[in-house]
């Protein structure tokens, strides 16, 4: 049996960003014709011939926006009408780009998926005009396929965009040709069936009749391809289409995308968009019943909708789970904050688009639904920054653009590139970046803190420091650690090179033995890792910060007993290498006397070491002149000296010798070894103790992604309807949660039940 979430999510977003997924796409090709109306004081300004053009222009508009009865700001031209719109426009400031809105989000979806969809555009364009042209590089340049491609006598779209000094825009379209032009017979059965999803705009039966449309959409049905419906705002073209064609293509739609104003229009409630969005969460439900009717094996997740609102924020509405599919599932509502404001200017045309585009490539990358849209207001307000209709392609683009474009594919991303990622995994221990971004708990905090910092760092660093001042400094030489620190030391005096400086065999020597006995606590950590996720949550429970949502225990990968001794390990060469590395650049020109020396055994008599590499300027020097201050404090160089003294009884009590008598250098060799072994296990435990962190969580979460590897793929071939994966991917916000907007719909308990009611009917 099949399993289901809440949302929809992808099986295995990492397999399928690697395999590139087709989506086909129908709709007129635009080109926007920018220009900004000059408020009162600017036109002031202007010449008088100017100030003329602009009247007459404003005149049109007028006379345009009231023989249309364009309230929502869209105007279809006629030929005759394009072309004095044209002349009046013709000397004004102006921007020409490429436009129209399916083309803003596949361009932009294909960007965001950094190159895992292609992309088929069935559109008609020319090849001998200054627009046609435009459209085409811009297709070229994208990597969408045009099909049929530029024709001899096509002519593609105009839209005049018009932004008024409050803001307002008066979008005024001239269709082109394509109606005439791209027919029914164009939509083969071998161009639908080497596509994975059908992208249609509920407007192309308006625009170019019924024929070719029909044809898409009874071939993608038939096909049994995932179909997105979008629902932009857009212009009443004159000759109209089926009035109810929404209530044919809605409940066959995989996934919609649309703007509330547009779907009031098609639901015909008039201002109240939130009853628009009452009937569309009703007939999502319908997807499932009319694929039962016609045979259809049921999608694994359910259907699903993000509707943007006038404010920016949007509505992710989820259909209620599909038959056969456990655990069963109502409907869900989830509202999403509109996007931030950003510094400066907020540019707002085609941050619709920027939305749909992100919340497609959010559930492509196997985000659920809430988080498709949250990434989508991301999206959204990367938008805000560029006054085009869709943010500037990353190719060829200014640094600050292609960084932007990256910030957002990391937003996506699922797989481990580098081991560069493992610190910024390590946040919680998750095989892939985004997931390294969901929010942890206080408990899981506090894990790692008590763990780490305290249990794991001091640990080793009191264990290291009693050998290594012991193996070093301990003047009996008949301690036991003196006589294994002396074997090691006699053994690195002949490797050639370091027999020469006493220096670097003394510190490796600690470095070596310190490592050793510091692995000690491997195994503590281990075992401690071992219950990462009980520890987390008893901690949680005792702080009273348990989240609602448990999962967060499981996502969170702990290290097994294999991974902390690949980590132990690792770090030790990293540690020796580190080491050689700052022994190794010696400064003969800035020598300096270190800490003392017994010149042999037992005689009493030191001298000062010679100090040229980086390590002794870090460990010896300072220790010589804390050392110094020290020793000046009487009841600290009585007690050294004393210890002195009895290091030396030990060793002629096991010798049979008699002790010499210790002295003030004795005390300040102790001294100044203590302390030197002291600021020397600081610095290079709390370097094991990081990579033993973050190495740790590393090696977790390659052994977890490699498992996720070796799960068998899904069968299905839908782009976004497979099996939700393990751990669902998830995008952090930062946002605030969006004011839940009036529930005048059926509750989704309701909505749920009537579903079963319909599909019990048709079992039946």
């Amino acid at each position: 049996m099949a399993s289901n979430q809440d949302n929809t999510t992808s099986n295995n977003a990492t397999q399928n960003q690697e395999s590139s997924s087709t989506i086909l796409a129908a709709d007129l090709l635009v080109v926007d014709d920018l220009i900004a109306l000059p408020s009162a004081q600017e036109l002031a300004k202007t010449p008088a011939s100017l100030r003329e053009r602009y009247a007459q222009l404003n005149t049109m508009l007028e006379n345009l926006a009231a023989k249309k009865s364009a309230a929502n700001g869209h105007i279809t031209l006629s030929e005759e009408e394009f072309r004095e719109l044209s002349v009046r426009t013709a000397l004004l400031p102006t921007k020409m780009e490429p436009g129209g809105a399916t083309t803003h989000i596949l361009t932009t979806m294909k960007h965001l998926l950094d190159g895992k969809v292609n992309g088929d555009f069935l559109g008609i364009a020319g090849r001998d005009r200054i627009n046609d042209n435009l459209i085409t590089d811009d297709f070229r340049k994208n990597g969408v396929n045009l099909e049929p491609g530029a024709i001899e006598d096509g002519r593609s779209a105009v839209t005049f965009l018009f932004t008024r000094p409050d803001g307002k825009r008066i979008y005024a379209t001239y269709p082109g040709n394509a109606r005439e032009k791209l027919t029914g017979s164009m939509v083969s059965d071998a161009r639908v069936a080497r596509s994975d999803s059908v992208l249609i705009p509920l407007s192309l039966w308006s625009k170019m009749g019924s024929d070719t449309p029909d044809t898409l959409l009874a071939k993608s049905w038939q096909q049994d391809k995932e179909i997105i419906l979008s629902i932009p705002a857009q212009p009443r073209f004159d000759y109209g289409g089926p009035g109810d064609i929404h209530k044919h293509l809605i409940p066959k739609a995989d996934i919609i995308v649309a703007d509330d104003s547009e779907l009031a229009h098609w639901y015909d409630t008039g201002t109240n968009t939130e009853l628009a969005v009452t009937y569309l969460q009703e007939d999502l439900l319908k997807r499932d019943i009319n694929r039962s009717s016609a045979g259809k094996s049921p999608r694994i997740t359910p259907a699903a909708a993000f509707i943007r609102h006038q404010d920016n924020s949007a509505t992710v509405l989820v259909a209620a789970s599909p038959p056969g599919i456990s655990p069963a599932t109502p409907a869900q509502r989830y509202e999403i904050a509109a996007p931030l404001q950003v510094s400066g200017k907020k540019h707002v045309l085609g941050v619709d688009y920027a939305m749909y585009a992100g919340f497609l490539a959010g559930l492509k990358s196997g985000l659920t639904a809430q988080k498709a849209g949250e990434f989508a207001m991301n999206v959204a307000q990367t938008k805000f920054f560029y006054d085009s209709a869709r943010i500037p392609g990353p190719t060829d683009a200014d640094k600050i653009t292609q960084e932007r474009w990256k910030r957002l594919h990391r937003g996506l991303d699922s797989a481990l590139s580098d081991i560069g990622s493992a610190i910024g995994e390590a946040r919680t221990g998750v095989g892939n970046p985004v997931d390294a971004n969901l929010p942890r708990t206080r408990g899981q905090r506090v894990f790692d803190l008590l763990l780490y910092p305290l249990i794991a760092n001091v640990g080793v660093w009191a264990l290291s420091f009693f050998v290594t001042y012991h193996s070093n400094f301990n003047q009996n030489k008949a301690n036991a650690f003196v006589k294994r620190s002396s074997w090691f030391k006699d053994q690195l005096a002949k490797t050639p090179g370091l027999g020469q400086s006493p220096e670097m065999v003394r510190n490796l020597n600690m470095v070596v033995w310190s490592f050793i006995d510091g692995s000690i606590m491997a195994p503590v950590v281990a075992l401690f890792e071992s219950k990462r996720q009980k520890i987390s949550r008893w901690l949680d429970d005792r702080f009273g910060t348990t989240p609602e949502d448990k999962s967060v225990y499981d996502k969170e990968i702990h290290r097994t007993w294999r991974d902390v001794f690949k980590a132990r390990a690792t770090t030790f060469v990293f540690v020796i290498a580190t080491y050689f590395g700052l022994s190794a650049k010696l400064f003969p020109r800035s020598s300096r006397e270190g800490i003392l020396s017994e010149t042999t055994v037992n005689s009493g008599i030191f001298r000062r070491e010679t100090v040229k590499s980086v390590n002794g300027f870090v460990f010896d020097i300072p220790a010589k002149i804390i050392g110094g201050w020290l020793t000046e404090v009487k009841s600290i160089r009585n007690w050294a000296q004393k210890t002195a003294g009895k290091q030396l009884e030990g060793m002629a009590k096991k010798m049979g010798t008699t002790p010499r008598a210790a002295t003030v250098a004795d005390a300040r060799y102790q001294i100044e070894g203590l302390v030197n072994t002291g600021i020397f296990e600081l610095v290079y435990t709390s370097l094991c103790t990081a990579g033993l962190y973050f190495l740790g969580k590393f090696f977790a979460a390659k052994r977890h992604n490699s498992q996720k590897s070796e799960t068998p793929p899904s069968t299905s071939n839908d782009l976004f309807n497979t099996r939700p994966s393990e751990g669902d991917t998830v995008v952090e916000t930062k946002r605030a949660t969006a004011k839940a907007r009036p529930q005048k719909m059926t509750s989704y308990s309701d909505l749920t039940e009537k579903s079963r009611s319909q599909e019990a009917q048709l079992t039946v």
